[in-house]
C-alpha cells in the first residue's frame, strides 16, 4: 500500500524534496541527474516532523513516539535519540 502523504519539505541545497504523512514512511524525491524516488521507514510511529540539514542531503525525522533520527541523503539511518519522560 502506498504511504498516505500529507506534508512535504524542500531540500535547501538541491532539487530534492521529501513527503511524509500518517505512517512511518518518508518518500525522498530527487530530480538530478535523473528522477528517482526512494521510500524509507522510520521504524517507529507516524512521522510528525521532517527537516533537511543545510547540506541538502542529510535529514532529520521526528515521530509521534518522541524519537528523532538522522538519515543520510541515500536513506541510510545514521543516529536516533528518544525523549523518555
Amino acid at each position: 500500500m502506498a504511504p498516505c502523504t500529507t506534508s512535504w519539505r524542500m531540500s535547501p541545497a538541491r532539487s530534492r524534496f521529501a513527503m511524509y504523512g500518517t505512517d512511518d514512511a518518508i518518500e525522498l524525491w530527487a530530480f538530478e541527474p535523473e528522477p528517482v524516488r526512494t521510500t524509507v521507514h522510520s521504524g517507529h510511529d507516524a512521522v510528525t516532523a521532517m527537516a533537511f540539514a543545510s547540506d541538502g542531503e542529510r535529514f532529520f525525522v521526528g515521530t509521534r513516539d518522541g524519537s528523532v533520527a538522522q538519515w543520510s541523503g541515500a536513506g541510510r539511518h545514521l543516529a536516533r535519540a528518544r525523549n523518555d519522560p
